[in-house]
């Protein structure tokens, strides 16, 4: 229940903020989902340093620091074996929009 907490309050805050709303900065939800599926790939020392990095975003997003939010939620998409592949030009000062892939995707080549 904790954890569900924490997480609803994070996604809060990053959909009420519109510099972090920017999906080239991966919510909460994204680095959950994408270390379910990268669990099996991952040793122990990975998944806790995932979990370190995503606590550290959380609370850099909480202090108004979002460059360096988004840059620690690069780590660990980076360390899942994910990067951000970018789809159409910017808007209202975002990234573009985009989405996660795996680097191994066929898609990516």
């Amino acid at each position: 229940m904790r954890r569900e907490v924490i997480t609803a309050i994070v996604l809060a805050i990053v959909m009420s903020t519109p510099a972090v709303a920017c999906r080239s900065k991966p919510p909460p939800g994204d680095i959950e989902a994408a270390l379910a599926e990268s669990a099996g790939r991952l040793s122990a020392q990975d998944i806790a340093k995932i979990r370190d990095l995503r606590q550290q975003a959380s609370q850099l997003q909480k202090e108004g620091k979002y460059d360096e939010a988004r840059s620690v939620n690069y780590q660990a998409m980076h360390i899942m074996g994910m990067t951000f592949v970018s789809k159409g030009s910017p808007t209202r000062g975002c990234g573009g929009g985009g989405q996660w892939l795996r680097k191994d995707d066929a898609s990516l080549r």
